[in-house]
C-alpha cells in the first residue's frame, strides 16, 4: 500500500482517508436506522399496550361510578333526584361496557379478547339487573324485599366484576411489561453494534490515515532536512524523496536550487581570491541573487580603480597640508593674544552690572512684599463680602421658610378644626350603629323564640337567629369601643390645635426678628463694597510698581547677559585659538601618517585583478 500511496499527489492522499471514513459512516448510520426502527416499533407496541391498560383502568373506574349512583339513586329524597341518578348511573356504566368492547377490539390474545367481551356483557347484565331493582323503587318509602333481593344480586355481581378486572388488568400489565423488556433487549443489542461499528471505523481509518501520512512525512522530513542544512550554508544535500506527486516536484526544484547555490558559491570563491575578471550571468530577469552579484563584481572593479587614482592623489595633498598647518599656527598665536585684553574689559563690565541688579532685586521684594498685603486685605475684604451677602440669602431663606412654616401651621389649625368636626359626625353614625345594634339583637331574640315555638322544624333558624344575635352583641361592643376611640380623639385634637396656634403667634414673632436681620447683612455687605473698592486701587498701584520694577531688571539682566556673552566669546575665541594652534601640529602629524598610508593603500590595491 506504501507504493501505491507514493505514486499519488498529495490531494488524493489525503482524500482516500475521509472517503473511507465516510463510507464507514454510511454503514454506521444504515444500522442505527435499522435499530431505530425497531426500537420505534418496540416503542409503538409498548404505548398501544399501555393505552389498553388505561382503557381498563377507565373501564372499572366508570363501573365505581356506576355503583355510586345506584347508592344515591336509592337514597334520593325527590323522584328528580332519583330520575338524576338514575340516568347517570346508566351512562356511566354504558360507558364501561363500551371501554370493555374497545379493548376486546385491540386484544392481543384471544383469551384477553375473550375476558374482555365476558366483562363487557357482565356491565349490561348488572344495569339490566340493576334497572329491575330501580323499577319496584317507590322515592320516600323503604325499598321491598324484592328490590333489595334484586339489589343484593347486583352488589355479587359487581364482586364478580371486580375480580375478573383485576385478572385482566393483570394479563394485560404482564404483556406491557414483556414488550418494555423487548424493547430494552433490542435497543442495548443496537447500542453494542453501534459501539462496535464505531470502534471498527476509528480502526480503520487510523490505520488508513497512517498508511497514507507515513510517505508524506518521511519525504516532509528529507525536504526538512536539506532546507536546514542549506540554511546553514551547506550545499552538499541529498534530496531524494522517494515519491512523486507534488512533493517528488518539490524535491527536483530543491536538486536545482542546490545547483544554482552552488554555481553562484564558485563566483563568489573567485570574487574573495581577488579575482575581479569572473563574470556572472544571471538566471533570469527575477535572479536577484545572480543580478547582485554581477553588479557587487562590476562595482568593485570600479571602485578599485578609483581607489588607486585616489591614494596617488592622496598622498600629493598631504605634503601640501602639512605646509599649510604650519603657517596657520603662526597666525592663531597673534589672535590669541588680542583676545585676551577683551576678556579683562568684559568682565569689569560684568561686576558693574551685577551690583546694579541686586539693588533693583531688593526695591523689587519690597514692592511685591506690598503688592502681597494689598492683594491679602482684597482677599479678606471679598470674602467678607461673600459671606454678608450669604448672610443676606440665609436670612432670605429663613424668611421664606418662617413665612412656610406660618402658613404650615395656620393649614394644620384649619385641618384639627375640621378633624374635630369630622370626629363629631363619626360618633353619631357610631351611635346610629349601636342602636341599629340594639335592635338587630332583640330582632335576634324574638326569632329564636319564634323558631323554639316551631319545634322541630324551626331548628335551623333558631341556629341563624343565634348567630344573628352574637354578631348584633359583636357589632355593638365594637361601636362601644370605636366611641370610646372618637372621645379620646377629639381631645387630643383640641389640644393638637392649641399648640399649633400658640405655634402660629411664635412663628410671627420669628420672621419680624429674621427681617431686621436681612436689613443689618444688607447694611454690612455695602460697607465691605467700599472698604474692597479701596483696597483694589491700592493693589492696582503696587501691580504698576512692581511692573516698573520687573522691567529695570529685565533690562539688566540683559545688560549682564551681554557682558557674561561677550566674556564667554572671549574665552571660546582664546581656547579655539589654542586648540588651533594644537591641530595644527596633529595636522603635521597626521599629514605624514596620511602620506604612509596612501603608500600602504597602493600596495593592497595592487593585489587585485581588473583585466585578464
Amino acid at each position: 500500500m506504501s507504493a501505491l500511496t507514493s505514486r499519488l499527489g498529495i490531494r488524493a492522499q489525503l482524500l482516500v482517508a475521509p472517503a473511507v471514513v465516510l463510507i464507514l459512516t454510511a454503514i454506521l448510520g444504515v444500522t442505527s436506522i435499522r435499530q431505530l426502527s425497531a426500537s420505534a416499533e418496540m416503542a409503538t407496541q409498548s404505548a398501544a399496550e399501555t393505552t389498553a391498560v388505561e382503557i381498563l383502568r377507565d373501564s372499572n373506574s366508570r363501573q365505581f361510578e356506576g355503583d355510586r349512583f345506584q347508592n344515591l339513586a336509592l337514597q334520593s329524597p325527590t323522584q328528580k333526584e332519583f330520575d338524576d341518578n338514575r340516568a347517570e348511573a346508566a351512562d356511566v356504566m354504558k360507558e364501561s361496557a363500551d371501554g370493555f368492547d374497545a379493548f376486546a377490539r385491540g386484544a392481543r390474545t384471544p383469551a384477553l379478547r375473550a375476558d374482555a367481551e365476558k366483562q363487557a356483557a357482565l356491565m349490561r347484565r348488572i344495569q339490566s339487573e340493576r334497572e329491575r331493582a330501580f323499577a319496584l323503587v317507590h322515592v320516600g318509602t323503604p325499598l321491598s324485599a324484592e328490590g333489595a333481593k334484586i339489589i343484593e344480586g347486583v352488589e355479587a355481581l359487581i364482586e364478580q366484576a371486580d375480580a375478573s378486572n383485576d385478572a385482566l388488568v393483570t394479563d394485560e400489565q404482564k404483556i406491557t411489561d414483556r414488550i418494555a423488556k423487548d424493547a430494552s433487549a433490542t435497543a442495548a443489542r443496537g447500542k453494542r453494534l453501534v459501539v462496535i461499528l464505531l470502534a471498527l471505523a476509528a480502526l480503520l481509518a487510523a490505520l488508513v490515515s497512517f498508511a497514507m501520512a507515513q510517505p508524506l512525512v518521511r519525504a516532509a522530513r528529507r525536504l526538512l532536512a536539506a532546507a536546514g542544512g542549506i540554511s546553514a550554508g551547506d550545499l552538499d544535500q541529498d534530496v531524494n524523496v522517494g515519491v512523486g506527486g507534488e512533493l517528488g516536484a518539490t524535491a527536483e526544484a530543491f536538486e536545482d536550487m542546490v545547483a544554482y547555490l552552488r554555481e553562484m558559491e564558485l563566483a563568489a570563491q573567485r570574487i574573495a581570491d581577488g579575482d575581479l575578471t569572473a563574470d556572472v550571468e544571471p538566471k533570469s530577469d527575477r535572479d536577484a541573487l545572480g543580478h547582485a552579484l554581477r553588479g557587487m563584481t562590476l562595482n568593485l572593479r570600479a571602485m578599485i580603480g578609483e581607489v588607486v587614482a585616489t591614494a596617488g592623489t592622496v598622498s600629493t595633498s598631504s605634503d601640501v597640508v602639512t605646509r599649510t598647518s604650519d603657517e596657520s599656527g603662526r597666525a592663531v598665536a597673534e589672535i590669541a593674544g588680542a583676545m585676551a585684553e577683551i576678556t579683562s574689559g568684559a568682565e569689569a563690565q560684568l561686576r558693574m552690572v551685577s551690583s546694579a541688579n541686586e539693588s533693583a532685586a531688593e526695591m523689587s521684594r519690597a514692592v511685591d512684599a506690598s503688592a502681597e498685603a494689598a492683594r491679602q486685605s482684597a482677599d479678606a475684604a471679598q470674602e467678607a463680602h461673600e459671606l454678608a451677602r450669604e448672610g443676606v440669602a440665609a436670612v432670605i431663606e429663613a424668611t421664606t421658610a418662617m413665612n412656610a412654616v406660618r402658613d404650615s401651621s395656620r393649614s394644620a389649625s384649619l385641618a384639627m378644626t375640621e378633624l374635630e368636626g369630622k370626629s363629631g359626625q363619626i360618633g353619631s353614625i357610631v351611635q346610629r350603629i349601636t342602636e341599629i345594634a340594639e335592635q338587630t339583637n332583640l330582632l335576634a331574640l324574638n326569632a329564636a323564640i319564634e323558631a323554639a315555638r316551631a319545634g322541630e322544624n324551626g331548628k335551623g333558624f333558631a341556629v341563624v337567629a343565634d348567630e344573628v344575635r352574637r354578631l348584633a352583641e359583636n357589632a355593638g361592643g365594637a361601636a362601644r369601643e370605636i366611641a370610646g376611640l372618637i372621645a379620646e380623639i377629639q381631645s387630643e385634637t383640641r389640644a393638637v390645635v392649641a399648640i399649633v396656634s400658640d405655634g402660629v403667634a411664635r412663628t410671627e414673632e420669628g420672621t419680624g426678628t429674621v427681617e431686621l436681620t436681612r436689613h443689618a447683612f444688607e447694611r454690612i455687605d455695602a460697607a465691605i463694597e467700599k472698604m474692597n473698592v479701596r483696597i483694589g486701587e491700592v493693589a492696582d498701584t503696587a501691580r504698576e510698581v512692581a511692573a516698573g520694577t520687573e522691567t529695570l531688571r529685565s533690562d539688566l539682566n540683559e545688560v549682564a547677559g551681554v557682558a557674561e556673552r561677550s566674556t564667554a566669546a572671549s574665552e571660546q575665541v582664546s581656547a579655539a585659538a589654542q586648540q588651533t594652534t594644537a591641530s595644527s601640529t596633529e595636522i603635521t602629524s597626521s599629514a605624514a601618517r596620511l602620506h604612509g598610508t596612501a603608500e600602504e593603500l597602493q600596495g593592497l590595491v595592487s593585489r587585485f585583478r581588473l583585466t585578464a
